[in-house]
């Protein structure tokens, strides 16, 4: 039954995924990208100058297999419970609906939660967390992350934020937070992490590797002007910001202030 469920649910995800390679596709023959590729290999950068092209967009339009990258993945699995031990005060930037907070406030008994999220969000995120129980534990505080972030954490969580961002507004973030943050406080950055190189496919790769990554990242240039992120990119918006980065795990990026 559980293997019944797993497959459909990959083919429902595959119709869904389906139409940011199919608009990726589109702009590639658009472009004649194909015609200009068929006079030799080149480089990204080179063809982006030949066709006079933003070379980032284009490198991450080129995904090494476009099949394998119709391959979806499950979310990924809960956050690792460790990340959040030590801590008394979590302040979760960007919160969303409050899944985050839920989650990790259930785990750990002894934390109390900040979550700052945009005005429209913040009631969904209060009903979630009074479901759970969990309200007279959170603070909830509405509002932008680009204009102000609250000081009294010592624990601060981006899940799945700066990847919606420009560089330039991924550092106005990460400025606001460092602002709030105290001597000895920390930064955990969780998003999905690119590989440093295309991974190529074989029967023995994980299904979700490489394929989840790059589509995720092309559907975040299909419709938001961010992109998903190396580790090393990440730590040079992060050593930018003024943080200095303490450990990289699958997922997770932990930093503290300099």
């Amino acid at each position: 039954m559980g293997a019944d469920r797993e497959y459909f649910r990959k083919r429902l995800l595959g119709v869904l995924c389906a139409t940011w390679t199919a608009q990726a596709c589109s702009v590639f023959a658009v472009l004649g990208l194909a015609d200009r590729m068929a006079a030799g290999a080149r480089s990204a950068a080179r063809l982006a100058e030949a066709a006079d092209l933003d070379p980032l967009a284009l490198k991450r339009l080129l995904a090494a297999n476009f099949s394998a990258a119709m391959s979806v993945a499950p979310e990924p699995s809960p956050s690792a419970a460790w990340l959040f031990e030590g801590a008394h005060t979590m302040v979760d930037v960007g919160g969303g609906d409050g899944g985050l907070l839920a989650e990790v406030l259930s785990q750990h008994p002894e934390l109390h939660g900040v979550l700052v999220e945009l005005p429209e969000a913040v009631a969904r995120a209060r009903g979630r967390l009074a479901e759970a129980g969990l309200l007279d534990r959170v603070r909830i505080v509405a509002g932008s992350f680009f204009d102000d972030v609250p000081a009294d954490g010592d624990l601060y969580v981006l899940r799945r934020v700066l990847h919606n961002w420009t560089d330039a507004n991924a550092c106005r973030v990460l400025a606001r937070v460092r602002e709030a943050m105290h001597a000895g406080g920390r930064l955990l950055v969780l998003e999905e992490l690119l590989p440093t190189a295309p991974e190529a496919s074989s029967a023995s790769a994980s299904p979700w590797a490489a394929p989840r990554n790059r589509i995720v990242d092309l559907l975040m240039l299909v419709l938001m002007e961010g992109r998903d992120r190396t580790a090393e990119e990440y730590t040079t918006l992060l050593l930018d910001s003024g943080f200095a980065v303490k450990n990289i795990t699958p997922g997770a990026i932990e930093a503290v202030p300099v």
